[in-house]
C-alpha cells in the first residue's frame, strides 16, 4: 500500500511521462501515449500501484513492439547531412504512406546496407517503423534479402561476411563544401567532414543548443534534429526559430498536435535566461557554474548586441567595458578573451538572437562588492528586555 504523499507524486509522474512522450518523442506510437495517460488516470482511482503497473505492462510492451511496414519505389540514393559532421545515405522513396503522412526521404542505417540489400534505382523496397524510431529501409523484395540479419556493432551497422562495406559510391569529397572526408575512428564506418566552417557541423552545435546542457527545449531530441537536416530543414543554428509547423510535419513525420507543440517549445525558450544561452553557444573555458555571473557582466556591459554591433568603434568600447567588470567580478583575461572570440566567431549567429530577443535577460547576480539592502520600508530590531534600560 502506498500514502496520499507517494499516491500523488505517481500520478504527477505519470501525467508528466504521457506528455514527454507525446512531446518529446513526437514518432512514438500513439498506444504508448493512450496508455499512459489511462495509467495516470487509473491510479487516482485506486492506492495500489503492483496491479495497475502488471496488467499494464503487457500492453507496453505489445505496442512498443509494434511496426508498420509499407513496400515503396527507390527512387535515389544521394549523401546527406548526419550529427557531428557526418555524411549519412539517403533513400528517396516515391508514393510512400507511413502513420497518415507522405514519406519522401528515409535515412539508410550503413554505407553497406544498399549492397547487402541489393538495391538499385527503381527497385521495391519495404519500409518499416516501430516506435520512437524514423522510417527506416527494412528489406528488398526483388532480392529477398532483409536488413534484420544484420549485427550491430559500436553503436552502428556492419555488413555479414561475403558482402562488401559499401555499394554506391561513397563521396571521396564533401558533396556541401568540397572538402576531403575522413572516417571517424569511433564508429565503423561512418565518414564525417573535418571542415569546421562546413554546414554538416550544424548538427554537432544544434544538439549541445537544444540538449539539457544548452536551452533544454522540451521535445526537441537529438532524433527531430537529425531529421530535420536529413531534410534540409535547417541550415544554422538560428534557423531553429524560423521553423513553421509544416518542416517539423514533413521532416519529422508527426501530427499537427506534435509539430505545433515543437514550434511552441522553441518560441517559449526565448523567456530563458541568458546564462542558458552561453552555455548552448558553448564558450570553452566558461563553465555552467561561472555562466550566470558572465551573464550578468554582459548584461552590464550593455548586452550581447553591443558586443556584434555592426560599428567595430561601439563593438570595442563594449568589449572594453565587459573585460573591466568581468575582471572586477573575479574572471581571469583569458577566460574574457574566450568569450569575446567566441562572440566574433559566430557573430552572425549571436546578431540572430539578438534581433529575434533569444534569451537577452540575465538572472541578477552580485558582481563584487558589498551586497546592497533592498528598498522598502525599514524594519526596526526590538531589542530584549534587559539588554539596555532594564526590565519594564
Amino acid at each position: 500500500m502506498i500514502n496520499a504523499v507517494q499516491h500523488s507524486i505517481i500520478c504527477e509522474t505519470l501525467t508528466i511521462w504521457a506528455a514527454e512522450f507525446a512531446a518529446g518523442f513526437p514518432s512514438v506510437h500513439e498506444t504508448i501515449y493512450d496508455i499512459l495517460s489511462m495509467l495516470a488516470l487509473e491510479f487516482e482511482a485506486c492506492s495500489s500501484m503492483a496491479g495497475t503497473v502488471s496488467a499494464a505492462m503487457p500492453a507496453i510492451e505489445e505496442a512498443a513492439a509494434e511496426c508498420e511496414e509499407i513496400a515503396a519505389e527507390l527512387v535515389s540514393l544521394e549523401p546527406a547531412m548526419g550529427l557531428a559532421g557526418a555524411i549519412v545515405p539517403v533513400a528517396g522513396i516515391r508514393n510512400a504512406e507511413l502513420d497518415s503522412s507522405t514519406v519522401f526521404r528515409c535515412r539508410v542505417p550503413h554505407w553497406g546496407i544498399t549492397d547487402y540489400l541489393g538495391l538499385h534505382r527503381g527497385c521495391t523496397v519495404i519500409l518499416s517503423k516501430s516506435m520512437g524510431k524514423s522510417p527506416e529501409l527494412a528489406s528488398c523484395r526483388e532480392t529477398g534479402r532483409h536488413a534484420g540479419k544484420y549485427s550491430p556493432l559500436h553503436g552502428s551497422w556492419y555488413p555479414p561476411d561475403g558482402f562488401s562495406p559499401e555499394i554506391f559510391r561513397r563521396p571521396e569529397l564533401c558533396p556541401f563544401c568540397g572538402k576531403t572526408l575522413v572516417c571517424r575512428q569511433d564508429i565503423h564506418g561512418v565518414i564525417a567532414c573535418v571542415n569546421p566552417e562546413c554546414r554538416t557541423q550544424i548538427g554537432d552545435r544544434l544538439v549541445r543548443f537544444v540538449t539539457v546542457g544548452g536551452m533544454g527545449i522540451p521535445g526537441i531530441t537529438e532524433g527531430v534534429v537529425e531529421q530535420l537536416l536529413i531534410e534540409g530543414k535547417l541550415d544554422t543554428v538560428e534557423g531553429l526559430y524560423s521553423l513553421t509547423v509544416k518542416d517539423f510535419m514533413d521532416a519529422c513525420h508527426v501530427s499537427y498536435t506534435d509539430a505545433y507543440m515543437m514550434v511552441k517549445s522553441v518560441e517559449r525558450s526565448k523567456l530563458k535566461p541568458l546564462h542558458m544561452l552561453l552555455d548552448a553557444i558553448g564558450i570553452p573555458g566558461l563553465s555552467r557554474e561561472a555562466s550566470p555571473l558572465m551573464a550578468m557582466c554582459i548584461s552590464r556591459a550593455g548586452g550581447m548586441g553591443s558586443l556584434v554591433d555592426p560599428e567595430p568603434g561601439k563593438a570595442a568600447q563594449a568589449a572594453a567595458r565587459l573585460s573591466a567588470i568581468a575582471v572586477k567580478a573575479g574572471f581571469s583575461g583569458k577566460a574574457v578573451q574566450c568569450v569575446l572570440d567566441c562572440m566574433f566567431r559566430y557573430r552572425d549567429m549571436v546578431a540572430k538572437f539578438v534581433e529575434l530577443g533569444v534569451a537577452q535577460e540575465a538572472v541578477p547576480v552580485d558582481i563584487g562588492g558589498k551586497q546592497k539592502r533592498p528598498r522598502g520600508k525599514r524594519i526596526r530590531r526590538r531589542k530584549p528586555r534587559g539588554e539596555s534600560g532594564g526590565n519594564r
